[in-house]
């Protein structure tokens, strides 16, 4: 199974980023949009694991979690992208810097998912989250989106995810766990 640490978004949120991609798709000539029941702000990707260290890693989450404080996230109003502009290989929307509690979060989810095997991607952690991928706009060289104001919301826990790749298909996520901060629940 394939796994990832992630925070989820409330509803008001989702219900902004998919108009947000209502935006973009008026703009492109086809793009392969992230579904919005599967948008998420990814932790840590541990890659494909054995069923048998699924408890090891509960565990490690678990502390991370209780480790962790809740915090708020902040949205950046305007979009970045990975890859060529065209095509682009991946849209996505960032968060303010500064977001001392995702970064908290993030090292020690990190930190304890290391103590058990699955050490961290080598490159810096940026925050995102994808809503786009295989971008090709209408107008490349004028592809700058005016991002509406989405909401800042308080993370009070994250979760443990499995996502299922099927041929020709997009990923399908399904909640595994989740973990509260600073031990809530």
């Amino acid at each position: 199974m394939r796994l990832f640490a992630a925070i989820l978004f409330p509803t008001e949120v989702v219900a902004e980023l998919a108009q947000l991609q209502r935006t973009i798709e008026q703009r492109v000539i086809k793009a392969r949009m992230v579904s919005p029941a599967n948008l998420h702000l990814t932790l840590q990707f541990l890659g494909e694991v054995t069923p048998d260290k699924l408890p090891s890693i509960k565990s490690s989450l678990k502390k991370a979690g209780e480790a962790s404080v809740p915090f708020s996230l902040r949205w950046e109003q305007r979009l970045g992208h990975f890859g060529p502009l065209h095509p682009m290989r991946v849209l996505w929307l960032g968060l303010q810097e500064e977001q001392s509690g995702l970064r908290q979060l993030q090292i020690e989810v990190a930190r304890k998912l290391t103590a058990v095997g699955f050490p961290p991607e080598q490159k810096r952690y940026e925050p995102h989250v994808t809503v786009a991928r295989d971008i090709f706009w209408r107008e490349p060289e004028n592809w700058s989106i005016s991002v509406p104001s989405i909401p800042s919301f308080k993370v009070n826990e994250f979760v443990l995810m499995e996502s299922r790749i099927e041929r020709g298909r997009a990923p399908a996520y399904e909640k595994m766990d989740s973990f509260s901060l600073g031990g809530n629940r």
